[in-house]
């Protein structure tokens, strides 16, 4: 008799264990992968990792329960037809870089190189990537799912660290294919029967999460040699447009500067005072 009770109690000892990682691994993977090239302190980036992670996961959660309210678009719905139009997306990105390439002045080589290191410094294989140039509105780079694009003439108005830091910006948004996913919801919303001034205050929600997550993963994965780049452009964005931007599809800058000044801090990392 305890023979059995013994073999049923392990049976559901071993269930419950079961349930118990299998929670685990669907509640708590993480939004991204990122993999720190930060060696000063292994438990602190731990520490700041996990709690960016878990605001990151939040913001998440409720930019997709915005979504859905205003725009009756699910999360599940928008992955599937990301994944449904992908081959034809991916055809489309290789007309656009060749048209951009066509049209607008080569980029120096010394510019491509900059990319480069970039691209490395998050385990990215250059090859794997298109470097093109385009004209932005306001911005020195952009992206798509697989393609880096400069603007030459707006790098000029920013440091050179400034300028890595939007890179690794952008790089975060490919390596999220935040684009496809983004171009995914606005083609499902536009289908749907909802209010066009909620649907498009959801859609500069979404903008804007994947914005603050683009920021966010830049720094922690590109580790320290970032943080000064990122205040360098931010504080440049301000004095460019007089002060902050109206944070419609991007935060504001001055959210922004709070996010990074807290992530730095939190690192450990020099912060640079506060500009008046």
């Amino acid at each position: 008799m305890f023979r059995i009770f013994k073999n049923k109690f392990l049976c559901f000892s071993l269930i419950i264990l079961t349930l118990g990682v299998l929670f685990y691994v669907v509640n708590y993977t993480p939004l991204v992968h990122i993999t720190s090239t930060n060696t000063d302190s292994h438990k602190s980036y731990a520490t700041t990792y996990e709690y960016f992670q878990e605001k990151m996961n939040e913001h998440e959660q409720l930019t997709w329960d915005i979504v859905q309210t205003d725009t009756r678009v699910t999360k599940d719905e928008c992955f599937q037809k990301q994944k449904k139009d992908y081959p034809a997306y991916k055809k489309s990105l290789e007309k656009n870089w060749q048209y951009k390439r066509s049209h607008y002045p080569k980029l120096k080589q010394e510019t491509i190189t900059i990319v480069k290191d970039v691209l490395r410094d998050f385990d990215i294989n250059p090859a794997d990537i298109q470097i093109v140039p385009y004209k932005g509105k306001g911005s020195p780079a952009a992206a798509d799912d697989s393609t880096i694009f400069i603007d030459e003439d707006e790098c000029a108005h920013f440091s050179l660290e400034a300028c890595k830091f939007v890179i690794a910006h952008e790089i975060s948004h490919l390596q999220a294919q935040d684009e496809s996913l983004y171009q995914s919801l606005y083609s499902l919303s536009q289908t749907k029967r909802t209010s066009k001034r909620k649907k498009k205050e959801a859609l500069e929600a979404f903008r804007r999460f994947q914005e603050t997550r683009a920021d966010i993963c830049a720094l922690l994965h590109g580790g320290k040699k970032y943080a000064q780049g990122a205040f360098d452009f931010m504080y440049k964005l301000q004095e460019l447009d007089g002060g902050d931007n109206p944070g419609i599809t991007h935060p504001k800058t001055s959210i922004r500067l709070k996010n990074a000044r807290k992530l730095c801090t939190m690192m450990g990392w020099n912060v640079p005072a506060l500009q008046a």
